[in-house]
């Protein structure tokens, strides 16, 4: 009872520093990030670190083939395991101005002309005005190592969208290790994490309001009972990898501490210009409300703004 009563408080407490974080500024954020969150992370995902190898041993296929599939990522938040590494590299200077931090219409612009033709709709074209784009990091690390999908996808419960990954600094020493690790199985959803345990693996709802004590909302024997594809991430400096909401991902669990750096974002989806955030039980839905003000109900927060006007507000 007194080790739960622990845990509960630490939960509370991270919580509670990751929020603070996030709310006043992104060094505050990253620093909790590296030294209180990651750590957590590793003790929770302490099973699948140190038998990854024999976890992976029957379901690895090799390395992530470039520019498969051919048509693209579907970014429907409900499409399964669509991921796409493509044959496609940022100039230096443009990776020179994501290693600063620097985020504007222009660089995005740059990027989003590069990946444009690898992403679609049900294979409608979309266009660079139809997106807002969140949670920008760039800071050096690898720092999720469970396998997961972002629990950002809870909060925009409504809409489509992509994530863009792209590596700006390898880690000399661990090269080329220390990247990410793909999971494809048909048992995926948006805001999902795999927990690894000796009885089994769960599917667990990943809301960090709850990250000590998440939900188990599925049980497996094994991991064969997932149909499994694992997959290495075995990018280049500058090159673009696209994945959708529902494709299961994680940083190197081999690599304890790393240097690798890379970019990452989320596209949201927002044609209509009427963004929505659900999930009230999401932590992180509730630190945007509290931040930005937002216009609520009992069931959503809207922001009735032009995407021009909101395009990194929430970056």
């Amino acid at each position: 009872m007194q080790s739960l009563l622990y845990l509960y408080t630490v939960s509370l407490i991270c919580y509670s520093l990751f929020s603070l974080g996030i709310y006043y500024n992104k060094p505050v954020y990253y620093f909790i990030l590296e030294h209180i969150l990651t750590p957590i992370l590793r003790v929770n995902n302490a099973y699948f670190i140190e038998n990854f190898y024999i976890v992976r041993e029957d379901f690895f296929h090799g390395n992530v083939r470039i520019e498969h599939p051919l048509h693209g990522i579907n970014i429907d938040r409900n499409a399964k395991n669509q991921y796409s590494l493509l044959n496609q590299y940022l100039n230096p200077e443009i990776i020179d101005k994501l290693r600063n931090n620097e985020m504007n219409d222009e660089i995005m612009k740059i990027i989003f002309n590069q990946l444009k033709s690898h992403i679609h709709l049900h294979n409608d074209t979309i266009q660079y005005d139809d997106f807002i784009f969140v949670d920008m990091l760039t800071r050096k690390g690898n720092y999720f190592p469970g396998f997961h999908t972002d629990i950002g996808w809870s909060t925009f419960c409504n809409h489509h969208g992509f994530q863009l990954w792209i590596l700006l600094d390898e880690d000399e020493k661990w090269k080329p290790k220390g990247k990410m690790y793909i999971l494809e199985t048909p048992y995926v959803k948006p805001a999902n994490s795999l927990v690894f345990k000796k009885t089994g693996i769960e599917i667990q709802d990943n809301r960090i309001k709850n990250f000590l004590f998440s939900d188990a909302l599925y049980h497996f024997d094994n991991l064969s009972q997932l149909n499994p594809s694992i997959q290495y991430l075995d990018a280049g400096i500058g090159q673009i990898f696209l994945m959708n909401p529902s494709i299961y991902h994680c940083s190197d669990p081999d690599i304890l501490y790393s240097t690798r750096r890379a970019f990452n974002i989320r596209a949201i989806y927002n044609p209509q210009n009427h963004l929505t955030f659900c999930n009230y039980n999401n932590g992180y839905t509730e630190l945007l409300k509290l931040k930005f003000n937002l216009s609520c109900d009992s069931n959503h927060c809207s922001v009735f703004k032009p995407n021009s006007e909101i395009r990194f507000l929430f970056a």
